[in-house]
């Protein structure tokens, strides 16, 4: 019959209950009582005849019918098992073998006590068997094994030894019997490595309390074997083969007879499993000895020597010792000699005969507690057993109080002086809660007598609603004699209440117990109003956090279709965000950004810059906008302007920064185009100064040229010649150089020579107008980081306007100042006509300007290169009195440079 034929009758079998369960025994193989049954499935096919479960068990599985026929198996199993009961029959556990489709079902368990609740077996009278290959997810199965081992089932794993084996896995699986695998069962006579793989599973199990199965047992000398090495339970043909309910019935006595007819004599036996208990308790003893949190200790005398002969327990270890460094010596061989000589005393006292010698000890700085007790056999003492236990916390205890009372007589003046003056509460209790003493800051907190609070009880001082709270928290001082912080409200004389803090100590005696109370404490109620406030900012911050959830998904919606350039950031720069419009401005999509650097992306001339924005976002925790070069797709560069806002997270702590930004370079060709105009501007007021400058040493040069073309040479005249000639190119250098457009280049420079060169070149126009610049400054200045000729062009705007704004000359005071550490102040201070409040508000707008034919370019040209520099500028002024200008530059230490 083919496998087509075999499939299409397999699918009615269990319609047609074609199926049985054949039951084959397991024997206690020490007493050779039946204890068990493993169920076992037949076909009983109407044309092959009887099949066992390899035939047909594989094809269940392809075809998704072991499910069904697994729980006909579990209900079929589990009804028999209490017929069996109920018929009389000796209670026996009934195996049942699972599959892994049938194990991961997610309604098993419930299907399983749904079967023991309609059959009426009680679970621990089932076993379920699983095999080593079902362990290999180990996540998944435990949790479905241990819901079963907590219904009462019992767990086994059968197949031992030749499947996914890991000991880490059994570990983990809440099993009750393993089954030794018939391979090495079959061998363990004529295969050395099978009999040894037996024994250590023999072995393994019994250690780990685990119940051991051998199947397959099939002479007499495999079961002589396993009874040698203490197997628990066996099955196998030489016991009885997979039998028919009513066979195994017939045939049960018979089988229980098989073991003493053909294994080794049940004394023998007996003695075996005695020895093993005896090998095991003694181990367990051992292991008690050694996890014991004290030391138990036992010794002898021979030829009037005491010598140790057991030793164990945490406290030897924690002493710094083993049980080989002590048994088999005498004290003196690992004890100090006067150590040794005091023990040896009261090993003296217990050999002679006295009950309960106990004493104290200390060794490598743990103190000791040790109780001696004799052996007495036969009328005379053999031995002595002693116990120690760790005192070290008591001795601590004691001596610290013995201190600190010794100390708080010598203090007591000095502390009575302290509690009288102290602004906090300091009061001392009886053990009944009776006021023994309250420092005067009662009467100040508390606006009462003093005799209101000696000798009354403080309960009744205490709000109705915080009572229960203060009993309880009084009833744990008693109990455990630690201190407790409590606060509470306290019912003044008025009836008002106030909120207290206080810390309430116990004082102890000599011998532990509790000889006072001692409370320190203070006002509380403004903090506690400020905590209710702060509960009821944060239910308001949770509704706003609410409504701002709702409005999240708007908020991405516009980040996602604007044309602004929206990203988020975290503290070392990574980007974490941005928007599509990245793409659209810069060409790069979004996920070229996320996860980099945004400092990849910035300009080598303005890295430097841009991160110290950056910096300063963080540690002053405010909005910083800034501008700044962006690198294109095609390797370009396009000017950006950014607006970064620090996010916060609960504690208040900067946690990411999200930017808004947006393409400025049209903007800042028009800037440039106004800054090359407003220089221009400059230099034309500057031509007719410069003009005159000229002259004065033409002048000279051309009187000396002469006097020399004369023959009237005279020493020093070609010197002075050349002094004029360096003065004119000094001058002509200074005013082309202001004049050139330039790219910006920054570089680092004194503070007090860039004031100076701008003042030098600015001194012809002064000179024309009748006014004296004076300078005033340190001689040492710091340095700072600029473009040396846009910082001159910002100090000449600043002079032109003074020079303007007194048309009849004057005085104009520059000064160099320290702003702060980190910060340098440039100040003008002219004696002009000022400006009034109102407009001063506008100054800096183009086209805005107080002369006739003025731009109002200079003062916005200035204030965009003193901003890009990383500074500001502010204007004080008083009308007919003056105008005072600071322009603020930070100073070369605070910059961090890129190289």
């Amino acid at each position: 019959m083919g496998m087509q034929q075999l499939e299409k009758d397999l699918r009615g079998a269990l319609e047609r209950q074609e199926f049985q369960l054949y039951y084959q025994p397991k024997l206690d193989l020490a007493s050779g009582k039946i204890t068990g049954v493993e169920a076992l499935i037949r076909w009983e096919h109407p044309e092959q005849g009887l099949l066992s479960p390899t035939q047909f068990i594989p094809l269940t599985e392809e075809t998704n019918l072991i499910s069904p026929i697994g729980e006909w198996v579990l209900r079929t199993a589990c009804t028999q098992s209490k017929a069996w009961q109920d018929a009389g029959v000796p209670t026996l556990i009934m195996a049942v073998n699972l599959s892994v489709r049938q194990l991961y079902q997610p309604d098993f368990v419930e299907s399983v006590v749904s079967i023991l609740h309609e059959t009426g077996l009680v679970p621990s009278y089932l076993e379920l068997e699983i095999t080593e290959y079902m362990t290999m997810d180990i996540s998944r199965i435990v949790p479905i094994l241990r819901r079963l081992k907590n219904i009462g089932i019992k767990i086994s794993l059968d197949d031992f030894g030749i499947g996914y084996s890991s000991l880490f896995n059994f570990k983990e699986l809440p099993i009750d019997i393993i089954k030794i695998d018939q391979c090495f069962v079959n061998n363990c006579l004529v295969d050395m490595k099978d009999a040894t793989i037996v024994k250590a599973i023999i072995a393994m199990g019994h250690e780990l309390n685990v119940e051991v199965v051998a199947e397959g047992i099939e002479s007499k000398e495999q079961l002589i074997f396993l009874q040698q090495n203490l197997c628990d339970l066996g099955q196998g043909y030489l016991l009885s083969k997979p039998l028919p309910p009513s066979e195994f019935l017939v045939a049960f006595h018979q089988i229980e007879k098989i073991i003493s007819r053909d294994g080794i004599p049940s004394a023998l036996c007996r003695e075996k499993w005695l020895q093993e208990a005896l090998h095991k308790t003694m181990q367990e003893l051992a292991i008690t000895l050694r996890n014991q949190q004290g030391m138990t200790f036992k010794l002898t005398r021979h030829d009037e020597k005491f010598i140790h002969t057991l030793c164990d327990g945490e406290l030897l270890y924690r002493m710094g010792l083993t049980p080989e460094q002590v048994v088999g010596k005498e004290p003196h061989e690992f004890l100090p000699l006067n150590d040794a000589k005091r023990k040896s005393q009261y090993y003296e006292r217990a050999w002679g005969g006295e009950e309960n010698v106990t004493y104290e000890g200390q060794y490598n700085g743990i103190w000791y507690l040790a109780s001696l007790r004799p052996i007495h056999r036969g009328g005379q003492v053999v031995e002595v057993i002693g116990s120690a236990v760790d005192i070290s916390d008591r001795i601590k205890k004691e001596r610290e109080a013995s201190l600190l009372s010794q100390y708080l007589v010598e203090q007591e003046s000095k502390y009575r002086l302290i509690a009288e003056n102290s602004q906090d509460l300091i009061a001392i209790l009886d053990t009944n809660g009776v006021l023994q003493y309250a420092s005067p800051s009662h009467i100040r907190v508390f606006e009462g007598e003093a005799s209101q609070f000696d000798g009354n009880y403080v309960f009744s001082m205490v709000h109705p609603d915080d009572l229960a709270l203060i009993r309880e928290r009084w009833d744990e001082i008693i109990s455990t004699k630690t201190s407790v912080r409590i606060e509470w409200r306290f019912v003044k004389v008025d009836g008002t209440c106030i909120w207290l803090e206080c810390i309430w100590t116990p004082i102890l005696t000599s011998d532990g117990k509790i000889d006072s109370i001692l409370v320190t404490g203070r006002e509380i109620t403004e903090r506690k109003v400020q905590e209710r406030k702060l509960r009821e900012s944060e239910q308001r911050y949770r509704d706003i956090s609410e409504r701002l959830a709702e409005r999240e998904e708007k908020y991405r919606f516009i980040a996602e279709n604007t044309q602004d350039l929206v990203g988020v950031v975290d503290m070392e720069g990574i980007i974490l965000y941005a928007s599509p419009s990245h793409e659209l401005v810069l060409g790069f999509p979004s996920s070229e950004y996320e996860g980099n650097s945004a400092f990849n992306f910035v300009h080598p001339d303005d890295l430097a810059y841009v991160k110290k924005q950056f910096d300063d976002m963080v540690t002053l925790e405010s909005t910083f906008d800034f501008e700044w070069r962006c690198k294109k797709a095609d390797g370009s560069w396009v000017y950006i302007e950014t607006r970064g806002t620090p996010i916060f997270d609960e504690g208040c702590k900067v946690v990411q920064c999200v930017y808004g930004s947006r393409d400025i370079s049209e903007r800042k060709k028009a800037e440039e185009l106004l800054l090359r105009t407003e220089k221009l501007s400059v230099v034309g007021q500057m031509a007719a100064g410069v003009a005159h400058e000229f002259r004065n040493p033409l002048t000279s040069i051309k009187g000396f040229a002469q006097m020399l073309q004369q023959g009237n040479e005279k020493p020093g005249y070609i010197e002075l010649i050349l002094s004029e000639v360096r003065r004119l190119e000094a001058i002509v250098w200074e005013f082309l150089t202001l004049a050139k457009p330039q790219a910006p280049k920054m570089q680092e420079v004194d503070a007090a020579v860039v004031l100076q060169q701008a003042v030098l070149l600015f001194s012809t126009q002064s000179i024309l107008n009748n006014i004296e610049i004076m300078e005033e400054h340190d001689s040492e200045t710091p340095r700072i980081y600029c473009d040396e000729n846009q910082i001159k062009q910002v100090f000449i705007n600043i002079l032109q306007n003074a020079v303007d704004a007194m048309p009849n000359g004057g005085i104009i005071k520059t000064q160099i100042l320290c702003h702060d550490s980190v910060f340098i102040r440039y100040r003008f201070i002219d004696q002009g006509c000022g400006i009034s409040s109102e407009r001063i508000k506008s100054i800096g707008e183009p086209f805005y300007s107080f002369k006739e034919k003025g731009t109002g370019l200079g003062l916005m040209v200035s204030n965009k290169i003193v901003h890009e520099h990383g500074g500001s500028i502010h204007i004080e002024s008083t009308v007919n009195e003056g105008t005072i200008v600071d322009v603020i530059l930070p100073i070369m230490d605070t910059i961090v440079v890129e190289h």
